[in-house]
């Protein structure tokens, strides 16, 4: 059974699945049914291997409603949670006439679970309930939000009744959620909800009724007299969470800078703020090892050990085994995003000062000569196409996605051969850097073009294609920054927020760009 499971063989799983409970249930043995692991199996194999949704669910309620009282208390407990999430799980899949009774199962689940497994329980449970009700699933949320164990596991959940919200101009709705997550959301969520709040606010779509008596500073009394002085206040604290706060969502703490008028030069060391709870300390010997093996070219060696050790590894360490491999990443194209990831995650790792050093490393200007010849020849700004081609490649110029995109720019074949039948071209190879970057840069250019220079709405075409980027902007009448938030595809949004926020990187790396200059140019 376990070895079908491991292989997916699903069907032979549950007819094993079923000879094994028909063995037990007349023998003495009867606990072995009440094993975590055998307990997973069996539910796995009646998830995947059978359609009799109706009678496999049953048999795990009816296991969880007549558990012996001799079972200790945790392993009484546990068995209850698998029994009602597999009940729960398997009668989903028969189709939305039975959503309560799911409900109810997944709640009987999640109640009898401890940490992770309650997370689980729970995250299954108001994943159902979006589909059912979204002021029903806000109210869970509230119920239950004080006793999430890692508040990362449901960003998922929260990332897209964000977008629904918006979308569907559920202000009011969006404002009350914030409160509800507020201090208690993963930081990440937290950020997001904080920063559009306030823009909510600033562009009136969120009035002082719709706010204020929700505001814990307004009822404090800590906010001057005046309704317009306490809406500044409140709006200022909800860009300031944005910036201030302990999170790594970068493009949010970019747009709170701008709105706050904080120079960007001055938000180095915010940028990727964490607060670790292991205290910093760098191994001399490590250090010394990883670099030699950098030096004499063992890079698989020194990537190993640096990901494992990456914390006890200082910045200045870090940024120097970055720049080894980085030196031959023209002999060995994988060299470039490794050394790339070899920053982000030093970055990741460790609470240390960031300097523009290790941003630097992070945030590389490889193939310069390519990219500086087409952003002149196109009239684009260089920093645009390094935050485009990092984004799409990690400038490995021999990559081809799942989705068979090629190369630095990730151009899909039929987009190069009219790209090349506009420049006049009837032989190119997209695995050659030049010629990779100057398609990209060309198609960059064309969707600008005809998208009134906008390089929000042409980089998310540059993903989803400009037919339906049009058609979601057609009557949009939001800030670009809150537009972007409405994009019906996840992969988009992230996509756009990703660039963006590498472009505002290097903008202000190594073209000196305000923050000021930079959103402005990105958001118009």
């Amino acid at each position: 059974l376990r070895f079908a499971v491991y292989e997916r063989n699903y069907g032979f799983a549950y007819r094993t699945a079923e000879a094994f409970i028909e063995n037990i249930q007349q023998s003495e043995r009867k606990d072995l049914l009440y094993k975590r692991s055998i307990l997973s199996d069996i539910g796995k194999a009646f998830l995947y291997g059978s359609t009799d949704y109706e009678t496999n669910a049953s048999f795990f309620e009816t296991l969880a409603r007549t558990l012996p009282r001799s079972l200790d208390t945790p392993s009484h407990s546990e068995v209850a949670f698998m029994s009602y999430f597999y009940a729960a799980r398997i009668l989903e899949r028969s189709g939305s006439m039975y959503n309560e009774e799911v409900l109810s199962l997944y709640e009987l689940s999640w109640r009898e679970a401890i940490g992770a497994d309650f997370d689980n329980a729970l995250w299954y449970y108001l994943n159902l309930l979006e589909k059912i009700s979204l002021p029903r699933l806000i109210q869970k949320i509230k119920e239950t939000i004080f006793d999430w164990h890692d508040p990362s596991y449901f960003s998922d959940i929260l990332e897209r009744l964000s977008y629904r919200l918006l979308s569907s101009g559920e202000w009011q709705l969006f404002y009350e959620l914030y409160r509800i997550i507020e201090n208690q959301a993963d930081s990440e969520s937290q950020a997001r909800f904080a920063y559009l709040s306030a823009r909510l606010i600033q562009i009136g779509l969120l009035s002082a009724e719709d706010v204020l008596a929700q505001s814990s500073f307004a009822l404090e009394g800590e906010f001057k007299e005046g309704e317009s002085e306490r809406l500044e206040e409140l709006v200022l604290s909800l860009f300031s969470k944005a910036f201030y706060e302990n999170h790594s969502s970068l493009y949010y703490r970019i747009l709170a800078a701008e709105k706050l008028d904080i120079p960007i030069e001055d938000t180095e060391g915010s940028f990727y703020s964490k607060k670790l709870t292991k205290k910093n300390t760098v191994n001399a010997a490590l250090e010394e090892a990883i670099l030699l093996y950098a030096k004499y070219g063992l890079y698989d060696l020194a990537y190993e050990i640096f990901l494992e050790h990456a914390s006890e590894i200082s910045f200045k360490t870090a940024s120097a085994v970055a720049e080894y491999f980085a030196r031959a990443g023209d002999e060995n194209g994988k060299l470039y995003p490794m050394s790339i990831r070899l920053a982000i995650r030093s970055v990741q790792s460790r609470d240390e000062a960031l300097q523009k050093d290790i941003l630097e490393k992070m945030y590389p200007r490889f193939f310069s000569e390519e990219v500086t010849e087409f952003a002149a020849a196109f009239s684009l700004e260089e920093y645009l196409i390094y935050a485009l081609i990092r984004s799409e490649s990690l400038f490995e110029k021999k990559v081809v996605s799942s989705a068979g995109a090629i190369g630095l720019a990730q151009l899909m074949k039929p987009t190069a051969g009219d790209i090349a039948r506009k420049l006049g071209l009837s032989d190119y190879d997209l695995g050659d850097a030049a010629t990779n970057i100057r398609f990209g840069t060309f198609y960059l250019r064309e969707l600008l073009d005809r998208l009134d220079g906008s390089a929000l709405l042409a980089l998310s075409s540059y993903n989803a294609g400009i037919t339906r980027v049009r058609n979601w902007a057609r009557n949009n009448q939001l800030p670009a920054d809150l537009f972007l938030e409405t994009i019906p595809f996840a992969e988009t949004r992230e996509y756009s927020k990703k660039i963006l926020s590498a472009a505002a990187l290097y903008a202000y790396l190594y073209y000196d760009l305000s923050s000021h200059e930079i959103v402005a140019a990105l958001l118009q």
